[in-house]
């Protein structure tokens, strides 16, 4: 099963320790991020317009022109919508089918936007033989492709899922654009190609839009290590490294965003529950208070609280010094503030 750049194999038997250190960063983050699907899936709209934006990086600047319009970027974030459905469906084994039909998907969309200048041929009712760049020949190379990628080689060990699927579509990605196999959006087509793997792989949205993005935010770097590997007779550590870094790091990031996020929720909840209930005036202006306070980073001396924002000015605007502090005693005694030696802080849950 070979081709021009080597037999379809990622052997990582001799991968530098730093990427299997990769590696294992990427298993903990994607398994963090597995295990919260619903949270992760309330940031896949950023995720998946950046993305969108990222897939047609190359064809773009190959154009000569950017692409910016969120008109367009909503048709894009369309095609990974799909992806989505298909997923939650338990979609089966990637298949050459599959990959035409998001080649002509992309191809049609780049050739509306302009992405494909005079050589984007025809549309709309476009053959699989105007599909393909070289007929019969890469009908039977993406064949190939996906009995490898559908093979014993990228079955996961235990404690191995998430570096497994995030190889598997490196994989593929590589290997799409060596074969070249479609006239038009070979590269976006690897792209989404390793969203729809790791999407079945159980990966949420937000994280398996990562590489698409990685790579366009590096498009230098990416550019050099792709042509590195073609020209090494593919040699892959290196991309595959900095792939695995720039993931991981994304991962982490999200990790965190969706940390701060559940946080706020909890908290917002804990505030509610204690003004449950409560209609009164003084309850209105405590209210006001925690909730002004919570936007500030650190701990405000009791005297400035007053002053945290216009409408909490005009509710102590005739109350006294001794109503502010018994108002903070009634959110102390009820833990959503704390008193420290540098002022008065929120007190959320670590």
């Amino acid at each position: 099963m070979r081709t021009p750049w080597q037999s379809f194999r990622v052997d990582l038997g001799r991968a530098p320790v730093r990427l299997w250190s990769a590696l294992g960063r990427l298993e903990a983050y994607g398994d963090v991020l597995r295990s919260l699907p619903a949270a992760a899936a309330t940031r896949a709209p950023k995720w998946r317009d950046l993305a969108a934006r990222a897939t047609f990086a190359a064809e773009a600047a190959a154009a000569g022109q950017p692409f910016a319009d969120p008109d367009a970027a909503a048709v894009v974030a369309a095609l990974y919508g799909g992806i989505d459905r298909d997923a939650d469906a338990g979609q089966g084994p990637l298949t050459p089918q599959t990959l035409c039909a998001d080649n002509a998907a992309l191809a049609e969309f780049a050739r509306a936007a302009g992405l494909l200048g005079d050589g984007g041929g025809k549309g709309g009712g476009a053959s699989l033989a105007d599909q393909l760049a070289g007929g019969p020949g890469s009908w039977g190379r993406l064949s190939q492709l996906c009995a490898w990628l559908n093979g014993p080689e990228f079955e996961p060990e235990k404690g191995e899922h998430v570096q497994t699927a995030v190889i598997k579509a490196l994989g593929a990605h590589l290997f799409l654009l060596r074969l070249a196999p479609f006239r038009h959006c070979n590269e976006a087509a690897a792209r989404l190609a390793g969203y729809r793997i790791l999407r079945t792989a159980g990966l949420p949205a937000a994280a398996a839009h990562l590489p698409a993005v990685h790579f366009a935010a590096t498009a230098g770097r990416y550019g050099e290590l792709i042509a590195e590997a073609a020209e090494s007779g593919g040699a892959t550590f290196a991309f595959i490294g900095y792939a695995v870094d720039g993931i991981a790091a994304g991962m982490r990031r999200q990790i965190l965003e969706l940390g701060a996020a559940q946080q706020a929720n909890a908290w917002r909840d804990t505030v509610a529950d204690a003004f449950d209930g409560r209609t009164r005036a003084g309850d209105a202006r405590r209210r006001m208070l925690v909730e002004a306070l919570d936007g500030e980073d650190a701990a405000v001396r009791i005297g400035r609280l007053r002053y945290l924002t216009p409408k909490l000015a005009e509710a102590y605007a005739r109350k006294s010094a001794k109503t502010l502090s018994r108002d903070v005693k009634w959110l102390e005694e009820r833990a959503l503030v704390q008193r420290t030696l540098h002022g008065v802080r929120v007190l959320r849950a670590a």
